[in-house]
């Protein structure tokens, strides 16, 4: 893989991009933990706040990162130790900086900068080139990402690369060139990259060696807009094989149909599971894999004969044993972790649904991610007036926080 040395990432900021330094701390701002803290928090969540990076962890107060503004979108590492996020300073024109700051506050640093990123590609004087995808690897600090190409006009130009930046060490390396990369999801174990295509999927190990593109090829979806459909997969939790559910080349067609497929992390050739009939393009809209993360349970919805109303079809990943479990209007939020329970939206309200269970309703919500085995954080509210939650079936809601953003930016690691 190439190495490239980030300009920007010298020990010492320039002077132009040194924040003011912060205010005293508040009741709201703490300090951070010293060498006789508790073990790690199970709940650790970064978020934005004003344009800022904010760091909240069980049982302790709001603490502000930065004070730079402009920070529109953020990862958290898994240790909850290391914030990386993208600041937009001057939006009129496009332009995005990479960043990354400790969750004590310290070693804030700009890793790229938008001339940094511009010139990884020619792209002339009316494009630039800012992150897409980016997320860290497991049990480290270094960021994988890769790019997309924006114009002053409408459209979305995936390079369908891989970049690995170490936010430590100020250090890029492209790992795959344009057109061999593509969206991607991490092996839990960390060592193996399901690459994601708008026509195939593949493999690559963790240092950019040993790429295998195109184990499961298919029609690129018709998505009726700019954008092309990037299938959603999910690893199983021992990291042997990672799984797919790729729709019919038209979702708006009569009968439309997904292929479930099963892709080994050896590398040894992909299996086509089971193909079966009903919606699958909608509900992975949102980035939400219809297979459970064991890759033995699909959910899918099948339209009825009334506008807008569906059920909601559980199958073995193999396409045997479907049942209906329910019916109405429906929004897929995805599996739980323990593979028996999972979450949808039935109008405007969160239900948790359980294998051989009854639904439970939760309360109102937006969408939700789980937390844990029966645990979810819950996003209720309406543009500029967010509430986050945390909620598990049966009990009230507890709520977590308040955010008066247009729209909710966090990360969470349980």
């Amino acid at each position: 893989a190439a190495t490239l040395t980030a300009p920007a990432a010298a020990p010492a900021l320039p002077t132009d991009t040194v924040p003011p330094a912060p205010p005293a701390a508040t009741a709201t701002e703490t300090s951070a933990p010293t060498a006789t803290s508790p073990p790690a928090p199970r709940f650790r969540m970064a978020y934005v706040d004003n344009g800022d990076v904010w760091y909240l962890e069980e049982g302790g107060a709001p603490r502000r990162l930065t004070y730079l503004g402009e920070v529109v979108t953020l990862r958290l590492s898994d240790d909850g130790k290391r914030v990386a996020f993208v600041r937009e300073p001057q939006p009129e024109l496009s332009g995005a900086e990479s960043w990354a700051v400790n969750t004590d506050g310290s070693d804030q640093r700009m890793l790229l900068s938008q001339a940094d990123f511009d010139g990884l590609y020619d792209v002339g004087e009316t494009a630039h080139i800012i992150p897409s995808q980016m997320d860290f690897l497991p049990g480290t600090h270094r960021l994988l990402f890769n790019t997309r190409q924006i114009f002053d006009a409408p459209g979305l130009v995936k390079k369908d690369d891989l970049y690995v930046l170490d936010t430590e060490a100020g250090v890029l390396s492209r790992l795959l060139d344009p057109g061999q990369g593509g969206d991607f999801a991490i092996s839990p174990d960390g060592r193996r990259i399901a690459l994601i295509r708008p026509k195939a999927l593949g493999l690559v190990a963790a240092d950019g060696s040993d790429l295998q593109p195109d184990l499961v090829t298919f029609p690129s979806i018709l998505t009726y807009s700019e954008f092309h459909f990037y299938p959603p997969v999910v690893w199983k939790p021992d990291s042997s094989a990672f799984g797919a559910v790729i729709p019919s080349e038209d979702p708006l067609a009569p009968e439309p149909y997904g292929e479930v497929w099963l892709v080994p992390a050896d590398g040894s050739p992909a299996t086509l599971l089971a193909r079966v009939t009903g919606d699958v393009y909608f509900p992975q809209l949102g980035g939400r894999s219809l297979l459970s993360p064991d890759l033995a349970r699909l959910a899918f919805l099948r339209p009825t004969t009334t506008p807008n109303i569906s059920a909601l079809v559980l199958a073995d990943s193999d396409g045997s044993g479907e049942t209906v479990y329910t019916t109405g209007s429906l929004t897929w939020l995805g599996w739980g972790p323990n593979s028996r329970h999972f979450a949808y939206l039935e109008a405007r309200n969160l239900v948790v649904g359980e294998v051989g269970g009854a639904p439970v309703p939760v309360g109102p919500a937006v969408s939700a991610r789980w937390l844990g085995a029966t645990e979810l954080l819950v996003l209720s509210g309406e543009r500029g007036a967010w509430t986050l939650s945390r909620a598990t079936p049966g009990a009230p809601p507890t709520p977590v926080l308040s955010l008066d953003e247009p729209i909710p930016i966090y990360d969470v690691t349980p």
